[in-house]
């Protein structure tokens, strides 16, 4: 395998969980937790951007809702692979 230089790595992590937190279907979620991977796609690097959030009912619960997939070379949104209707 061949690695990637790190200058051709425009979008960091940071910058990675700001565009997927920005999602218009999260805007009335409260998300809790974040967990991210830098996968080699056949379009380049991609961020996967894996969410949870606070349960609707059980406010002490939280709740996988998806992933979303971003772009490490221009911070486009790749992928959206989200369930917001978990938090019931």
């Amino acid at each position: 395998e061949e690695l990637l230089p790190r200058q051709r790595l425009k979008v960091n992590s940071d910058e990675a969980i700001k565009t997927a937190t920005k999602e218009p279907a999260l805007e009335f979620l409260k998300l809790t937790a974040t967990q991210l991977w830098l996968e080699a796609k056949y379009e380049g690097p991609v961020w996967k951007v894996r969410l949870w959030a606070q349960k609707l009912r059980n406010p002490r619960r939280d709740v996988e809702i998806g992933a979303i997939h971003i772009s490490a070379f221009d911070g486009k949104v790749i992928r959206r692979d989200l369930h917001v209707n978990r938090v019931d």
